[in-house]
């Protein structure tokens, strides 16, 4: 039997991408994981930050299957399919549909500091077609997203 969400450990994966190749650089992202990192060790939380090039998309979508809590501090791009919208990582883009193929069993908060990620498609206006709400049908319990197009900050 698998154990529910709050039977489970709180263990949370940190994703940063402060220079992703191919994308204008958002050094910030570095500041804001090391941030969180440092407050939830002060929690006694059990954390994994993956910076950069370790933040490929296999490692990233490997370790989401252990982890109950996952932020990204990264690029992220809605698409007009809204299946292959997702996040920028160092080596490709981890699209929702990927995402959601994945058996992620402790899924239960997703923090995605990334622009794009809480905005629809203009195509799309009457729908809740977005990053945001693809984490939930991935499994995520919580969700926090971001509409910002500002690459320049998080």
């Amino acid at each position: 039997m698998v154990p529910t969400a709050d039977e489970t450990p709180t263990r949370l994966l940190l994703i940063s991408q402060p220079s992703t190749p191919g994308l204008t650089s958002i050094p910030a992202t570095e500041k804001e994981t090391r941030e969180l990192k440092d407050m939830m060790e002060g929690e006694r939380l059990e954390s994994l930050w993956l910076n950069h090039d370790v933040a490929t998309t296999a490692r990233v979508t490997e370790e989401m299957k252990t982890h109950s809590w996952v932020h990204f501090a990264c690029h992220a791009i809605q698409d007009e399919d809204p299946l292959k919208s997702g996040i920028h990582l160092y080596d490709r883009r981890l699209e929702l549909l990927e995402m959601m193929k994945q058996r992620i069993p402790h899924a239960d908060h997703a923090f995605l500091s990334a622009c794009q990620t809480g905005t629809g498609d203009k195509k799309l206006l009457d729908e809740v077609a977005h990053i945001a709400a693809g984490m939930l049908a991935v499994g995520y319990r919580g969700v926090v997203g971001k509409s910002s197009i500002n690459a320049g900050s998080i």
